[in-house]
């Protein structure tokens, strides 16, 4: 699952989470959501071309980069 969230410096973010809820991986700092997002989409288009990756991540990407391909708000379980 990927999961959009704001940092302590106000700087919005994404990360993953495997299935397990342990974060497999955070981005880099954006001023930006929307930013965030399309870094995310980003990566999610590197991931479709290796196979090895896609196995390990896609899952992830799928709620996530869909809700921002469609402007959606993903669930942010730190504001519910």
């Amino acid at each position: 699952m990927i999961e959009y969230f704001k940092d302590t410096a106000g700087q919005h973010r994404f990360r993953i989470r495997a299935k397990n809820g342990e974060i497999i991986a955070q981005s880099e700092a954006y001023e930006q959501p929307a930013s965030a997002r399309k870094g995310a989409a980003a990566i999610h288009r590197v991931l479709q071309d290796t196979p090895a990756f896609r196995t390990l991540l896609a899952a992830a990407f799928e709620a996530g980069v869909e809700a921002a391909a469609n402007d959606a708000a993903p669930r942010n379980p730190w504001n519910d």
